[in-house]
């Protein structure tokens, strides 16, 4: 039979206060890397390396997250979201390589039209 003295059940209490603090000194710290790098950022894509990696570093599977469901209901929240987006991204790049595609045929046929 195992005994709990009065120190056990307080260390729990410490415990739980002590990894609460060091959630909030992670979340500061994520935060001010992500001022820091994103108010470096110049361009899209720096601003969107310094987002996705302060996401990242959230989303990690840890004691930190307070509630797993939620935290996978969110996530799943911003992949479909992210998931649109590149379909989005993906679509105007493919339009605008099939354009020089087609501008380069047109200019290959015209050329021959000048030769024939």
């Amino acid at each position: 039979m195992e005994t709990t003295t009065a120190s056990d059940q307080t260390a729990k209490p410490r415990r739980r206060v002590r990894v609460a603090h060091q959630t909030l000194d992670r979340v500061r710290g994520e935060r001010e890397t992500f001022d820091t790098e994103y108010g470096k950022a110049r361009t899209a894509q720096e601003r969107f390396a310094a987002t996705s990696t302060v996401l990242r570093a959230a989303a990690a599977e840890g004691r930190h997250q307070p509630d797993p469901e939620d935290v996978a209901r969110r996530l799943d929240r911003i992949t479909d979201a992210m998931k649109e987006l590149l379909a989005e991204l993906h679509q105007a790049q493919q339009a605008k390589a099939e354009q020089t595609i087609r501008a380069d045929e047109r200019r290959i046929a015209r050329n021959e039209r000048r030769r024939g």
